[in-house]
Order: C-alpha cells, then structure tokens, then sequence
C-alpha cells in the first residue's frame, strides 16, 4: 500500500486559507489579487507535502469556465488514470482574467479513480469573479 498523507488535511488546509482570505479580501482581490497572490505561494506548498505524489497534470483537462447561480465561475475537470493501480488526484484549479492574470484558485481531489478509467469533478471559485476569462491546471499530482 502506498504511504500517503491525509489528503482531506490537505484539502481542508487549502480551502482554510481561502475561508481565512474570504471577506475582506474578496474586494481587495478585485483590485490587487490578494487572495490569488497569497494562495499561489501556498497551495504548492500544501500539495507538496501529498507523499509519493507524481505530476498528473497530463492526466487532467479543463473544460469551458461556466457561471452557476451564485455567480461564481465553474469548470469540469476531466481526468484519466492512465496506471495500472486506482489513484487519487489533487488539482490546483487556477481561474484568470482574460489577459492571464490569476484571480483565484482551488484544490479538488478526485479520489479513487480505477485504473485506467476517468473521472469527472467539478471545480468552483470561492466567490464571483470579475471578469473571468478561462481556468487552467496549475499543478496536478496523482497520488
């Protein structure tokens, strides 16, 4: 069995911060990317402590940026498990601005994906953005 660690503390540690930026930095966001710049250097960080986690991040695509009913911009995430073993996933889901600029990000685990197989999740911003313009992988790790 592969060592792992807690992949939901992970998780939780990610949107922690989020809920920690949330208020009042979702106004400072729209202006000076608060939220984005302090979850760039964290989220790394956070996903690096996944042990024996591999680069997935050809494994997994994005699709189109859509917006739900609270305004906040959603994408599926299409990943396939292209080992012999079911995996997990953890994707950091970066949503930019039309000229590139990262307005905010998210981790989504898809877990337990059999071996060759795919899966679907979905991955939504913490608040309404202004002005999205797409959502890309930022770092995948199969794990």
């Amino acid at each position: 069995m592969k060592e792992r660690t807690n992949d939901r503390r992970i998780t939780a540690l990610a949107f922690g911060l989020v809920a920690l930026a949330g208020g009042a930095a979702t106004s400072a966001c729209s202006s000076t990317g608060g939220v984005a710049s302090v979850l760039s250097s964290e989220l790394p960080a956070l996903l690096s402590d996944i042990r024996n986690g591999v680069d997935a991040a050809g494994d997994v695509s994005v699709g189109p940026l859509a917006t739900d009913a609270d305004g906040r911009s959603t994408t599926v995430l299409s990943v396939r498990n292209t080992t012999g073993d079911q995996e997990s996933y953890a994707v950091q889901v970066n949503f930019k601005d039309p000229t590139g600029k990262i307005l905010d990000m998210v981790v989504v685990t898809v877990g337990d994906v059999p071996a060759g197989a795919g899966a679907h999740a979905t991955a939504r911003s913490t608040y309404a953005l202004k002005d999205p313009g797409s959502a890309a992988v930022g770092l995948a790790l199969r794990h």
